[in-house]
């Protein structure tokens, strides 16, 4: 079984009191990740381990207690281990890209010791446009989140479920703090690399490519003769990739490769990060999808698939923000729809299916807010220029040496 790269960060006074040694506690956590690959379905995605605890005593033994965050592109897996025993204590998936930097994360106590987890993010998808809110909280057996939608400059425009006011949608999540006090906050530092393998991102590396940082014009050249990606339905490799572009859309001073098969935009995108070449995966499955970039943002924006028969009425799949951040490209934002149609014995009568805002339910009021979002922001995106085999006599090689400076 593929391993995830492990690296471990943890604050400073987590082995404080803790009676079991580096190596257990690194085991321990290694082995949750593996069950989360082969439980959970993630293989692929960019697992790392990162440890926070300020010294924090979750069952009130005695001894700190070991809280770990498995980042995903979305959305993180956090599960606090016994000090002592290291037996899992409590475990959640925390709704929102773990960014500890733009993300507010906090224990609190109430008076007889019991914890309650805060994590909230408030973010704007696009320059100019709307902020968006997400306030998650955890206390055992209970979660809510709650999701509200602000104007650049900080004003309520509106909020998910059913508060119609800000005071109404403050004053639930302020009710579901109540009788809890602020302890501390989480904190992440580096502590130490458990494995060989290093390769931090937000998508797989390819063909174990690990080159040294000065040498990514021939290690991409390597990657073009070679790779082969599935994509949606589809594989991608040098052969039938009938478009191509290359440019540095994220200002990081090395260009990116989009590989397509078709001119909707099913595509791969190629990129160094940390001696590796990563893949991001775009698929597109119909005329109505896209992919594009914002050059101001460095967003991508990626619509795989969007209902245009009576069969498919009202179906959206994949359709998705991701931003460029320090450990590549992650997905920020998710929207999916199933299709609404019914069939003859209903004359084909077409209502909405279930929607989903980044995999969880929601009504589709909030799911057509959400879009509205997402419409907005690929509005103000651009296609990739993609350069086609005719535009090249049906020879990339020439192009790729002129855009890599080889």
């Amino acid at each position: 079984m593929k391993k995830f790269a492990l690296i471990a960060l943890v604050y400073l006074l987590l082995l404080m009191g803790c009676q079991k040694s580096n190596a257990d506690i690194f085991s321990v956590i290694e082995n949750y990740a593996n069950d989360l690959e082969r439980d959970r379905g993630l293989i692929g995605m960019p697992l790392t381990e990162k440890m926070a605890c300020n010294n924090f005593d979750y069952n009130n033994d005695g001894v700190s207690d070991v809280v770990v965050a498995f980042p995903t592109y979305m959305q993180f897996p956090l599960v606090i281990f016994d000090g002592r025993t290291l037996e899992v204590l409590f475990e959640t998936t925390v709704m929102m890209p773990f960014l500890p930097e733009h993300t507010k994360m906090q224990i609190h106590l109430n008076e007889q010791k019991e914890v309650l987890l805060l994590f909230s993010k408030r973010y704007q998808d696009v320059a100019m446009g709307p902020k968006t809110e997400k306030i998650q909280l955890e206390k055992e057996g209970e979660r809510e989140i709650y999701e509200a939608v602000y104007s650049i400059n900080d004003e309520f425009i509106h909020a998910y479920k059913k508060y119609a006011t800000e005071d109404e949608y403050v004053l639930a999540y302020t009710d579901f703090l109540a009788d809890y006090d602020f302890f501390a906050d989480m904190e992440f530092k580096d502590l130490a690399v458990l494995t060989e393998k290093t390769a931090v991102g937000s998508s797989r590396a390819v063909n174990g490519t690990s080159p040294a940082e000065g040498d990514w014009q021939n290690v991409y050249r390597e990657f073009l003769m070679n790779f082969k990606v599935d994509c949606g339905d589809r594989q991608i490799d040098f052969e039938n990739t009938l478009f191509m572009y290359i440019n540095d859309i994220n200002d990081c001073g090395i260009p990116e490769i989009a590989l397509a098969t078709n001119p909707f935009g099913n595509c791969v995108l190629a990129y160094f990060l940390n001696g590796e070449i990563k893949v991001l995966e775009l698929p597109v499955d119909s005329m109505w999808g896209f992919t594009k970039y914002n050059s101001d943002t460095r967003q991508i924006i990626n619509l795989q698939f969007y209902g245009h028969t009576a069969a498919t009425f009202g179906a959206i799949r994949n359709y998705s923000v991701y931003d460029w951040t320090p450990n590549g490209y992650l997905q920020s934002t998710t929207i999916e729809r199933e299709a609404g149609f019914s069939g003859i014995e209903n004359d084909f009568a077409q209502e909405y299916g279930q929607a989903y805002l980044n995999s969880i339910p929601v009504s589709n009021e909030d799911f057509e807010l959400k879009k509205a979002e997402l419409d907005f922001l690929a509005e103000k995106a651009e296609d990739f220029p993609l350069v086609s085999r005719d535009d090249v006599n049906g020879d990339f090689t020439g192009y790729i040496e002129e855009k890599l400076g080889l």
